[in-house]
């Protein structure tokens, strides 16, 4: 970042332009070159870790600035003309919408701050900020250019074969392609209002109007070699949209005031950080810190002074990060834009490690100081995580905030043999306790709709949700958490996601919960998978398109089953037991409270 600082400062000045002209040689067709495209984008992204940068070091105008930089690059691509530039603005403007989304997670925009920013996201408002409705007129001026500068049908063909991939098997003459201009206009002409209209019902029901007139052949051949594909432009249109507008809208209540900052700030970025603390540990630290957790007489010498010097630094990185995720009020984990459900054992194992430092922590003290009091803040803390990991859940997440349940509980009842919990240390405990959904203990419910609808939506988080009466979701639901737990872990297999490892070290590994059998299974079908031709293949997803009649998409969805057979963990055990687990913790704070005190 010392390096780039001088370059940091151009893009600042450039975003601070709001008409961004490469005087682009627009003769050249589809000879014309966009190197700028690419550098936007990696400038884009540098603008963001540094926004994130000064985030983390606590300067929090300085991460304004760079955010509001980052919001008006996104409008400047879109200025070209040009369908690539107009998707290249949609992807800075994700970019946009993770790095404010991640200051507004950590609680760093208020009011002035928003306001500053809503006034530099100008140029991101309307109906095309991204210009796609021009873009898409700037497309047929590029055909017009390079076919009106073909001399041949040898230039024709070199030209087609160059603009399709040599796909064009049959391509018409000069002559026919100069006559066909003509008849291009309209299909553009067409396609860019439906592209500039805000229904986005209205205008993907005329794009594919637009589409079938097409291949019908009203718009002459070239209209079905050259055209971009309309309704894939839309949905890109639509997506940034989309997130610009929750983006703004958000903004819009901080600066109104009605809706406070504190209030944001995201669990889920907090638990990330105390997770990468805690895998960083070296091994020897993790195995003495889970011995002074379950076994405290082993734990000795040069190891036991290491594991306590780890503890002490984590106080002021993972404890603090826990502390804060704790203090937060909402969970969101789909704001880290992390991939499908089971490819999160690294983050799940390194917030459980956390947690189990936490209580390590609480019980060398409360050892010490004969009492368990020091123990009840990291079990209330750990009943906050486990309730943030529930009120987001997936299968994954479900069972990880059941386990740290279950060894908050274990930790108070080890501290309860030192001395009685003092009375406001149980209220405390309680009141975190309570915070986890009791309808549904540690959200197995609500997982086993979300891992389903994810399966099918191809990505993970709220937007994945499908309406509860989907037939495809339902019959996914009904095979039970065990059998879509096996599907999700078989997915991330087939897809060579990381899965848990035997290798991971004891504080941070989930291998407790995925048997190494299991995972054996998950990889052996995984691998059986893939190595089948593909035309005997089945999909590793269930395509089936909601807009056929229910009796089929029923019939499809009960014959997809790419993982049977596969023997994975009995989640379905795990959810039954949710209750009494649940209910374990307010009996283990009352015996701690009723507790003899110990004497020499």
């Amino acid at each position: 970042m010392d390096r780039s600082a001088a370059m940091r400062a151009q893009f600042a000045a450039a975003a601070a332009v709001r008409r961004c002209d490469w005087e682009l040689d627009r003769t050249r067709g589809f000879s014309l070159l966009l190197p700028h495209l690419a550098n936007m984008r990696q400038a884009a992204r540098i603008l963001k870790v540094q926004a994130k940068w000064q985030l983390d070091e606590g300067r929090g105008a300085d991460a304004v600035a760079s955010l509001a930089a980052l919001g008006a690059m996104a409008a400047q691509p879109g200025q070209d003309d040009i369908a690539i530039s107009s998707l290249v603005g949609s992807a800075i403007a994700a970019q946009v919408s993770e790095a404010v989304g991640s200051a507004i997670d950590h609680g760093a925009i208020d009011a002035p701050a928003a306001e500053k920013l809503l006034d530099a996201f100008a140029g991101l408002k309307g109906d095309d900020a991204f210009c796609y409705g021009a873009a898409v007129l700037g497309e047929e001026r590029m055909v017009r250019t390079s076919i009106d500068g073909c001399r041949s049908d040898a230039d024709l063909r070199k030209l087609l074969a160059g603009a399709t991939d040599g796909a064009v098997r049959q391509p018409p003459s000069l002559a026919e392609a100069q006559q066909q201009l003509g008849q291009l206009r309209p299909h553009y002409e067409r396609a860019a209002k439906a592209l500039a209209n805000p229904d986005a019902a209205a205008a993907e029901a005329e794009l594919r109007r637009i589409d079938a007139a097409a291949e019908a052949g009203r718009f002459g051949s070239l209209a079905g070699l050259l055209a971009p594909d309309f309704v894939k432009l839309l949905q890109s249109k639509l997506a940034a949209q989309e997130s610009v507008a929750k983006l703004l809208a958000t903004l819009q209540a901080i600066a109104d005031g009605t809706q406070k900052p504190d209030d944001l700030r995201n669990a889920a970025v907090f638990l990330a950080r105390a997770s990468a603390a805690a895998r960083a540990q070296p091994t020897d630290v993790q195995e003495t810190v889970e011995l002074l957790r379950l076994a405290p007489a082993a734990a000795e010498g040069e190891a036991l002074a290491r594991a306590s010097v780890a503890l002490a630094r984590a106080r002021a990185d993972a404890f603090a990060r826990l502390t804060g995720a704790a203090a937060c009020r909402r969970g969101d984990f789909a704001a880290r834009r992390g991939p499908v459900p089971s490819r999160e054992p690294a983050l799940l194992g390194g917030i459980r490690g956390a947690v189990r430092m936490s209580l390590a922590d609480g019980l060398r003290k409360a050892r010490e100081e004969k009492s368990a009091a020091p123990v009840a803040t990291p079990v209330a803390t750990a009943c906050r995580v486990a309730a943030h990991l529930a009120s987001d859940p997936t299968l994954a997440r479900a069972m990880v905030a059941q386990r740290i349940w279950r060894e908050a509980a274990a930790a108070l009842a080890d501290a309860a043999k030192c001395g009685p919990l003092p009375a406001d240390a149980a209220e405390r405990i309680e009141i975190a306790a309570r915070t986890m959904p009791s309808a549904d203990p540690f959200g197995f419910r609500l997982a086993l709709e979300r891992d389903a609808a994810a399966i099918l939506a191809g990505r993970a988080g709220p937007e994945a949700r499908l309406d509860p009466g989907d037939p495809r979701a339902q019959l996914l639901r009904q095979r039970g958490p065990s059998a879509l737990l096996g599907y999700v872990a078989w997915l991330a297999a087939a897809e060579d996601a990381p899965l848990p490892s035997a290798d991971d070290a004891v504080l941070v590994s989930v291998i407790d919960l995925y048997p190494a059998d299991a995972l054996a299974s998950v990889r052996s079908a995984a691998d059986a998978w893939r190595a089948a031709p593909e035309d005997r293949r089945p999909a590793a997803r269930p395509a089936i398109p909601a807009s056929l009649p229910e009796d089929e998409q029923r019939s499809r969805t009960r014959a997809f089953d790419p993982s049977r057979g596969v023997r994975f963990v009995d989640a379905a055990s795990l959810a039954a037991a949710a209750g009494s687990d649940y209910a374990a913790m307010f009996e283990a704070t009352a015996r701690a409270a009723k507790a003899p005190a110990v004497t020499e």
